[in-house]
């Protein structure tokens, strides 16, 4: 029963992923222990766009050792004048064999201090769809706004077989 559990869920998870990697504009994969970074745009607040944002399809893996935690930290870099404001978020859901699903959901505001949030892993491999949306400009903002992300993966040792 085990692995007709398993292989549902494998076919599900391989049919989401293709569906959103249809939406994504980047797909990055990390091995645990490394870290990547992207730099993008995203262009004007949700409304103003046919895609409102930035999507990534994340898969992080552990060869050797276990994928621990994946951390993620979002920076915007807008032009804007010192009243200005601009509230963007970084938003997602993922999958890890051990985890389940797990929703993943960050707010900030420009200035202030950049996204940072963590996933749990703690598996061989997960696999992420995840978007970062800019929610509201106050003032004056270029809306072209350029980003930069961080996805970094720890190790974790895999656990003993008993």
């Amino acid at each position: 029963m085990k692995k007709v559990k398993t292989l549902l869920v494998t076919i599900a998870l391989i049919f989401s992923v293709s569906c959103t990697a249809a939406l994504a504009q980047d797909f990055v994969s990390i091995v645990a222990g490394k870290s990547v970074t992207r730099e993008f745009y995203v262009h004007g607040p949700i409304g103003n766009n046919d895609i409102p944002g930035y999507y990534f399809v994340v898969s992080a893996i552990g060869t050797n050792d276990f994928a621990e935690d994946m951390t993620i930290t979002v920076k915007a870099k807008p032009e804007r004048d010192f009243r200005s404001r601009m509230i963007y978020s970084l938003a997602g859901a993922g999958f890890s064999p051990v985890e389940g699903v797990a929703p993943v959901f960050s707010v900030g505001a420009v200035p202030g201090p950049d996204l940072s949030t963590s996933v749990s892993i703690n598996a061989a491999f997960g696999i992420y769809f995840l978007g970062v949306t800019i929610d509201a400009i106050i003032g004056d903002v270029e809306t072209r706004v350029p980003f930069s992300i961080t996805f970094s993966v720890s190790k974790a040792a895999p656990p003993e077989e008993g």
